[in-house]
C-alpha cells in the first residue's frame, strides 16, 4: 500500500496520484503507516542525557528571571517604608501639641421644692446642659421625682426630661443631660411622696 504525502490517504501500489487529494504519489513514502504519523518530534529522538541538561538549563533560566525582578522590587518597597516612616513623624508632632477642649460644666442656677413646681427661668449658653436631681423621701416604694425642661413661654413642646421612680434608699441623686442650645429654659416638676428635692443645673461652654 503506499500512503499519500499530502493528505496520509491510503492508495493501491500501482496508483500514481492520491485517491483522496489528487497529490502525486511516490514509492519512497510506501510504508506501513502514514507519513505523518511516521514523524517525531524534536524532544522524543533525543536520549535522557539532552534530555536532562535541557530542562537544568530551563530552571537555571527561570531562576535568573525570579531573582532579577526581585532585585528591582526590593529598592522600590525599601523607599517606599521611608517615605511613609518620615511622613509619619509630622502628624504625631502635630496631635502631642494640639490644645485639649476648655469646654467644662458650669453650675447656673440651683432650685429646692417639696411638691409639684415650674421653676424660675435660667440661661443656656452652650449646645447643652444637664441637671443634677437630689430627691429624699421616707416613703421607698412610692416615692416618685419628674423633671421636665420646657422654653420659656411653652406648655407642650418639652426640650428634656428626667425621672427617679425606683428609690432604694431615702436619697437618691441622677444626673440628666437635656440637650438643648443656647436659650432661656424652665423646669416643671412632678413629684409624689418626697420630703424635699433639690435641682442644680449645670451648663457646658
Amino acid at each position: 500500500m503506499v500512503y499519500c504525502p499530502n493528505c496520509g490517504k491510503e492508495n493501491a501500489d500501482q496508483n500514481e496520484f492520491c485517491d483522496n487529494c489528487g497529490k502525486k504519489l511516490t514509492q519512497s513514502v510506501n510504508t506501513d503507516q502514514p507519513v505523518d504519523k511516521q514523524s517525531k518530534g524534536w524532544w522524543s529522538q533525543q536520549n535522557s542525557g539532552v534530555k536532562a541538561l535541557s530542562i537544568f538549563g530551563v530552571c537555571c533560566i527561570g531562576l535568573l528571571l525570579v531573582v532579577g525582578i526581585f532585585a528591582m522590587i526590593l529598592p522600590d518597597i525599601n523607599t517606599s517604608i521611608m517615605t511613609n516612616s518620615s511622613s509619619s513623624e509630622p502628624a504625631t508632632t502635630t496631635n502631642s501639641t494640639s490644645t485639649p477642649s476648655s469646654q467644662t460644666w458650669n453650675s447656673v442656677a440651683t432650685f429646692t421644692g417639696t411638691g409639684n413646681k415650674d421653676t424660675d427661668t435660667f440661661q443656656i449658653k452652650g449646645d447643652k446642659f444637664k441637671l443634677k436631681v437630689t430627691a429624699k423621701t421616707e416613703s421607698l416604694e412610692y416615692g416618685l421625682f419628674s423633671a421636665t425642661v420646657f422654653p420659656e413661654g411653652e406648655t407642650t413642646s418639652y426640650s428634656g426630661q428626667g425621672n427617679i421612680d425606683s428609690f432604694n434608699k431615702n436619697t437618691e441623686t441622677d444626673e440628666f443631660i437635656i440637650n438643648a442650645g443656647p436659650g432661656t429654659y424652665y423646669i416643671k416638676t412632678i413629684v409624689a411622696n418626697l420630703d424635699k428635692w433639690d435641682i442644680e443645673v449645670f451648663d457646658y461652654y
